[in-house]
């Protein structure tokens, strides 16, 4: 969200900031992991195969989708408001995450 509203001035400074972004995704990534292993230990036979199925099914067309919007966007608007999206949907898949209750059994 920082490289959206500050110009930039220094490579250092937004080469931190798309770091943080890409650790962002990693870490969604990893909390999707875990939801499918969760999933395959409660269904020893099945597993998370639909699961599984579902994620990559939804994450490429996030994918195309976000593509296209964001071309949209940076076509239209200053390039910082696609900055700003792709920030505010990290933190939205980081707050549905903390509201996930899962239990292992």
């Amino acid at each position: 969200m920082l490289l959206s509203f500050s110009p930039i001035g220094d490579e250092k400074y937004a080469t931190s900031l798309l770091f943080f972004s890409n650790l962002s995704i990693a870490i969604a990534d990893v909390i999707v992991d875990s939801l499918m292993v969760v999933q395959a230990r409660k269904d020893p036979e099945r597993g998370a195969e639909d699961l599984n199925a579902y994620m990559w099914t939804m994450s490429a067309s996030g994918g195309i989708v976000g593509s296209i919007l964001a071309a949209l966007l940076t076509d239209n608007f200053d390039p910082r408001y696609c900055f700003l999206f792709s920030a505010a949907m990290g933190l939205v898949i980081s707050l549905t995450a903390m509201r996930l209750n899962v239990a292992l059994e």
